[in-house]
């Protein structure tokens, strides 16, 4: 007993090619871009990190989370924002 699986044909045409290309160009630039951002925060001091609301561990954890870095950050801000007070100069 044989088994026939009819295969559909595929369609490859230029144009397809060519936005499958430029689509995965553009993933691969906003990647980059996302990861120079996010090694810009890692050298940043605390200083620097605590005038945009964030800490080195806010950052740390948003690397490690499975959640979206920039989602992280951003809730980080946020609650931080809510406790936060302003530093007296002494």
């Amino acid at each position: 007993m044989t088994t026939a699986i009819a295969l559909e044909p595929t369609t490859f045409s230029v144009p397809n090619l060519l936005d499958a290309l430029i689509r995965r160009l553009r993933a691969l630039h906003a990647q980059r871009a996302r990861r120079r951002a996010m090694m810009s925060l890692l050298g940043m001091d605390e200083t620097m990190l605590s005038d945009m609301g964030l800490s080195v561990g806010d950052v740390r954890d948003a690397l490690s989370s499975t959640a979206p870095v920039g989602t992280t950050l951003h809730a980080r801000r946020k609650a931080n924002a809510l406790t936060w007070s302003p530093r007296v100069a002494a």
